[in-house]
């Protein structure tokens, strides 16, 4: 198999698509699959821009990039190279009316449309639900103005990613563009799941309400998705989940939405300690999850996948018409994005589709890298369906319900019978029995607001109501507090102090043991002093900084900056939650800056100088789990590591690349070898015949082993 020939596999897919593009009405066209996504490269951001990439947008030759309180424009460089800045970060303005009171805001979405440019922003973490505005508009990034509301729905549902609505659908759909967001803190205020509503850009700045419509979408009152915070999450949407986009490729009826998808589900602070995992943090009494990436507290599932949710437009359309309900809408198809990594840390917030060119930039993890894919509208079967465990569906097809799974659990608690022996609850505790301690207590301030969250437990007797305990030292009950059935709370005008708070559940036969106690600290008005004890512990190129915060204010956050000259950023921008972050480094010297973030205001920075040595050399260690698609005589092949913590550590002493071998028999390398450099994936036009392919990692050290063969049938 030689290597290249790209040119053929476009052409193909291309009358491909004018074949499929016959289709009478657009409710025919087809739907967009896996193998529609074909891996172009990567692109670089430069260093600097901001606090992150949560969102990007591509017009022509500009790139508008994201910062945390506006856009910058950036150049579109070739496939491999870094982007020009053409015009630095702008700054939104009148913040102040996007919240009444919480400043923290970022940009959440960017679109180009019809000479204008459209923004939105949200809060980082709006515990009250406060957000009243979302959207900019402007001539260019400089000169945007707002912001306003788009909906009458809650602002978390809107306030992130945009895209375009192709011609054809548009008469039928009510509107020329979407817009969504899912699953920001606090997630109540958001969507359990993908979501998306249309509405008219050209209205932003024209009215001061601008109407849309949810087609799809999850409230916390309709989780038509399913459970949330289960592990291993379900098939469609779990804790750790996020997502970054929405696109939709005109000759199709696909709506598609880009973000993670973790693996498991956990609440708590993050380790890389396996010895720590499961035992109680010291402070709040959560239980560590397994993270080797991300130490804060919260929602923790490694290893994050690169994932599309795929929607059929025709049910966004029986929304549209009222004969479904934005929750009744489930994705056709879901799947991992071939040649992104799967480990490092963070959001994968961005992305955007230009429908111009049928490219789909997707940014990966917490690094300025942008994956680019072209989107083919090639009519492509998907693959057979897989039964789904405990659905109630005959999901394959073959006239049986649940086969081969194995049986159901009943869980304690939720009046559910979870293993269908027409039984509730059997086996579990007396029914009249006090309920079990709450769970995931947690406590955020905004100024002199204090608010609440907790959850149930699933054992133990049903809840009358909840009462919340707050005392000025640990497990003092100096406050109390009946909150009924609520499972959360505000507390407005709280008087300067550290408050140390539980939440109990109880009924006619008693009381809970307490939940997980919680720290909140109220009075924190002045500018956050310098966070001090700055240190930097390097393993093999992985960095680990560390820091001590003198005010220890609740919800403050700490933007980290890394560069390769003092106070610059050209290595590295980002935000952190706890009082540490992680990331990958070469051996050089660097200059790391931590400043603190608060509603009261920044500090100054504390810098630190630190350098990284790297000794030995060595193959890689890894081996490689390889995938095949083969439409026609294209052939895709993608590939991600079998131990992603090993790889990491692998490149990080020598930088891995990779080599495709194929031969005429198992094992065999004799019709080539073709080199893939960084990328993981490979796509070309093959002869007809039998292959078998294996893919290889090597660095400057030599030669790693091979992935196990992939029979390649080319007719």
């Amino acid at each position: 198999m030689k290597p290249g020939a790209a040119m053929k596999l476009f052409l193909y897919l291309f009358f491909c698509s004018v074949a499929v593009a016959q289709a009478q009405t657009p409710q025919q066209l087809p739907l967009v699959q896996a193998g529609n996504f074909v891996h172009l490269g990567v692109i670089h951001a430069p260093g600097g821009l901001g606090s992150g990439q949560n969102s990007m947008a591509v017009d022509g030759n500009r790139w508008y990039f994201g910062c945390y309180q506006g856009v910058a424009v950036l150049s579109v460089p070739p496939m491999g190279g870094t982007a020009s800045v053409i015009s630095p970060c702008s700054s939104l303005p009148n913040i102040d009316q996007v919240h009444p009171t919480d400043r923290h805001v970022i940009t959440g979405g960017i679109l180009p449309w019809a000479g204008r440019l459209i923004a939105s922003v949200f809060v980082y973490y709006d515990g009250g639900h406060g957000a009243v505005a979302s959207h900019y508009a402007g001539a260019d990034a400089a000169s945007l103005a707002g912001p306003v509301r788009v909906g009458t729905d809650r602002v978390g549902m809107v306030a992130g990613y945009m895209g375009v609505i192709p011609q054809e659908w548009r008469a039928l759909l009510g509107g020329p563009a979407l817009t969504g967001q899912c699953c920001i803190p606090i997630i109540s205020r958001s969507s359990f799941g993908p979501s998306f509503s249309v509405f008219d850009p050209a209205d932003i700045g024209t009215k001061s309400a601008v109407p849309s419509k949810m087609l799809v979408g999850y409230p916390d009152e309709h989780k038509g998705l399913g459970p949330w915070d289960a592990s291993p999450p379900n098939i469609y949407y779990g804790g750790t989940d996020q997502l970054g986009s929405v696109a939709f490729p005109p000759g199709t009826r696909s709506i598609l939405l880009t973000g993670r998808h973790g693996d498991a589900w956990c609440y708590g602070p993050g380790t890389a300690d396996p010895a720590v995992v499961g035992t109680p943090h010291p402070v709040t009494g959560l239980r560590y999850c397994y993270d080797p990436t991300d130490e804060y507290q919260g929602n923790h599932g490694p290893p994050y996948r690169p994932m599309v949710w795929a929607y059929d437009a025709n049910d966004a359309l029986a929304v549209k018409q009222g004969t479904k309900q934005p929750w009744d809408v489930k994705p056709y198809a879901k799947w991992a994005l071939p040649g992104m990594p799967t480990t490092g840390t963070n959001l994968m917030r961005s992305g955007f589709y230009d429908p111009a060119t049928r490219r789909y930039y997707v940014g990966a993890t917490d690094s300025l890298d942008v994956h680019v894919f072209e989107v083919t509208n090639a009519a492509i079967q998907p693959p057979p369906p897989v039964e789904v465990c405990g659905d109630g569906i005959d999901n394959d097809g073959d006239g049986l319900i649940d086969e081969d799974c194995a049986p159901a659990v009943e869980v304690c608690g939720d009046g559910i019978d979870n293993d269908g022996d027409g039984l509730i609850d059997e086996g579990c505790a007396d029914l009249t029995a006090a309920p079990g301690a709450p769970v995931r207590l947690v406590g955020t301030v905004r100024s002199s607001t204090v608010s609440f969250t907790w959850s149930a437990a699933l054992t133990g007797g049903a809840v009358s109501e909840y009462v919340l305990e707050a005392g000025l030292a640990p497990g003092l009950p100096a406050y109390v507090a009946p909150m009924g059935l609520m499972s959360q709370a505000s507390f407005p005008n709280i008087g300067t102090g550290r408050y140390y708070v539980r939440v109990r559940a109880r009924n006619n036969n008693g009381q809970s043991p307490p939940s997980n106690e919680v720290t909140v600290s109220v009075g924190c008005g002045n500018r956050p002093r310098n966070v001090s004890s700055l240190q930097a512990v390097s393993n093999q190129g992985l960095v680990t900084l560390t820091w001590t915060d003198p005010d220890g204010c609740s919800g403050t956050t700490y933007q980290v900056a890394v560069g390769t000259t003092p106070g610059a950023a050209d290595v590295q921008m980002l935000s952190a939650v706890g009082n540490s972050t992680t990331t990958l480094l070469s051996a050089g010297t660097y200059y790391a800056r931590v400043a603190a973030i608060a509603d009261s205001g920044i500090s100054d920075p504390t810098d630190l100088q630190f350098t990284v040595r790297q000794s030995g050399c060595a193959v890689p260690r890894f081996r490689t789990g390889l995938t095949s698609l083969v439409v026609g005589r294209a052939v895709s092949l993608w590939w991600s590591p079998l131990e992603p913590d090993v790889a990491k550590e692998d490149d990080g002493v020598a930088p891995v690349s990779y080599v495709i071998e194929a031969g005429s028999v198992s094992g065999a390398a004799d019709i080539g070898a073709a080199p893939t450099g960084r990328n993981s994936s490979f796509f070309t036009a093959a002869p007809p015949g039998i292959y078998f392919v294996r893919v290889r990692p090597v660095n400057t050290c030599g030669a790693g082993r091979p992935s196990s063969d992939v029979r390649v049938e080319v007719r």
